[in-house]
């Protein structure tokens, strides 16, 4: 009885320990290994019933075993915007500007935009899919992290 025991729990310490502190799965392929052996071993010691029943434990602990594990080494701070973070930086104010393809645009090249005697050089995508460099331009939406441009009238 005690071997089944203790297969059982160095076959979850391996495990952990693979989770936790050496990734790479060799430990919890022996982990693995060693709660099986267990249920062999229970099988052949008690019988078929009481094989089931440690099988069904062992699935049992083995999602919650691995929940709080991981839960250990995941992050639990939250990147707020009001922390100063930002998933995408928004663009919106640009809509409307006018400026000058830096780059060709087939379709996504560089549009640079004066703003108070500063030149800011933006990606964009071109509408129309090709504008040549030189070229002014007006931004007409944002999709996504991308601007959209036209060429100006």
């Amino acid at each position: 009885m005690w071997q089944v025991l203790l297969y059982t729990v160095g076959g979850f310490a391996l495990i952990f320990i693979d989770l936790v502190l050496l990734p790479g799965a060799v430990l919890a392929v022996a982990g693995s290994g060693m709660i099986l052996y267990s249920i062999v071993l229970t099988y052949q010691t008690f019988g078929v019933f009481p094989a089931i029943i440690h099988l069904c434990v062992v699935l049992a602990m083995v999602p919650k075993l691995v929940t709080w594990g991981l839960g250990r080494v995941a992050l639990k701070d939250e990147m707020k915007k009001e922390d100063g973070y930002m998933g995408v930086p928004d663009q919106a104010a640009y809509i409307g500007m006018k400026g000058k393809s830096l780059s060709d645009l087939r379709p996504s090249g560089t549009v640079g935009i004066v703003i108070e005697d500063e030149e800011i050089r933006l990606d964009c995508i071109a509408e129309s899919g090709y504008i040549e460099e030189g070229h002014p331009v007006v931004i007409t939406e944002q999709r996504g992290p991308a601007l959209v441009v036209r060429l100006a009238d």
